[in-house]
């Protein structure tokens, strides 16, 4: 019975310097980051930036300088961060590293502009997801040529929107002509369908569309002149719905615009000035070189941009400026001039 004794306080030990091993691993952490998050050995001293092209680095930098110097490392978090960030409407989330004792590590993503978009006579910056971003705004004539005064914001809007060229308002960019009852560009007449059709592969047949180059150019006048004050050049919509910035564009044609957007490849995408939405669902898109193209309804627009890509590499190996195409089938494509 005595052995057995023993063998149980032994057991009774072993389990009980168990226990206070995991106590120890679980509370001795905790321990250090309570101790660490009241103690000055741990403040700010030094900010690291990366990312935040569009926002600008140098004033991300600043501003978490101006919030955290002196503030202990433990107590500036992600959500933190990205609160002392509100300012700049580009920043769309952070990740934070702390570099002991006393530098903070923000990496900054941004959202991405794609688009810019007029709603009720003002425009608006949107991403790819649909993010209206902020909107756009002239800055005021008497104010310096830097970012921080082209966005009501901040200097993350102007600096990815672009500044004023030339002697600007206060007001909203977007003319008072510019949202139609449907949505659509200003002064903007969809192209009928091109009647017949001929194979986009090897030959590109001609199209008989009723829409005139001269129609095409004036069209593409009207919204050059609408954000000619905006270096940065991005595709323009418009729409009839209400929006407002830090919200999601829902409506079916603003959702397919961007899905046509993100369907063109980075060359094609460049040259888009505008993209045009009627009434029936139809789109159209406008080149800045003039070029002008139908695009259809909205279904089937990786086939479309690829059999748009064929033929513009078709005219351009044939040393042709191409004015027209009709992609609303991509298996038979339209296009104008003929090539022979």
């Amino acid at each position: 019975m005595a052995e057995g004794r023993r063998k149980q306080q032994r057991m009774r030990r072993r389990v009980l310097s168990a226990v206070g091993l995991i106590a120890l691993i679980f509370l001795l952490p905790a321990g250090v980051f309570l101790w660490g998050k009241h103690s000055s050995s741990f403040a700010v001293r030094k900010v690291e930036v990366v990312g935040g092209a569009l926002t600008g680095q140098k004033a991300i930098e600043k501003q978490l300088h101006r919030s955290f110097f002196g503030t202990n490392l433990f107590v500036a978090g992600e959500e933190e961060v990205l609160q002392a960030l509100k300012a700049f409407p580009y920043v769309k989330r952070v990740e934070v590293d702390r570099d002991f004792p006393s530098t903070l590590h923000v990496v900054v993503r941004e959202h991405k502009p794609t688009a810019y978009v007029s709603s009720r006579k003002t425009w608006y910056v949107v991403a790819n997801d649909g993010y209206v971003i902020c909107e756009l705004r002239r800055k005021t004539a008497a104010a310096p040529a830097t970012a921080a005064s082209a966005s009501p914001s901040s200097t993350g809007a102007a600096a990815a929107a672009g500044t004023a060229s030339a002697p600007a308002v206060t007001s909203p960019a977007a003319s008072p002509s510019a949202a139609g009852p449907s949505g659509a560009l200003p002064g903007a007449a969809s192209t009928p369908a091109a009647a017949g059709a001929t194979p986009a592969a090897g030959s590109v047949g001609a199209a008989t569309a009723t829409t005139t180059a001269t129609g095409t150019a004036a069209r593409l006048a009207r919204l050059q002149a609408e954000l000619s004050w905006v270096q940065r050049k991005l595709p323009c919509f418009t729409t009839s719905a209400a929006i407002a910035p830090k919200t999601v564009l829902k409506g079916a044609n603003e959702k397919g615009v961007l899905t046509v957007i993100a369907a063109l490849p980075a060359s094609s995408r460049q040259r888009v000035a505008a993209v045009d939405v009627a009434k029936n669902g139809r789109c159209t898109l406008l080149f800045r070189d003039g070029l002008e193209v139908v695009w259809g309804d909205f279904t089937r627009s990786k086939a479309k941009a690829l059999a748009l890509r064929t033929v513009l590499e078709k005219y351009k190996s044939s040393g042709v400026t191409c004015a027209f195409v009709d992609v609303t089938i991509p298996d038979r494509v339209l296009a104008r001039p003929v090539l022979k």
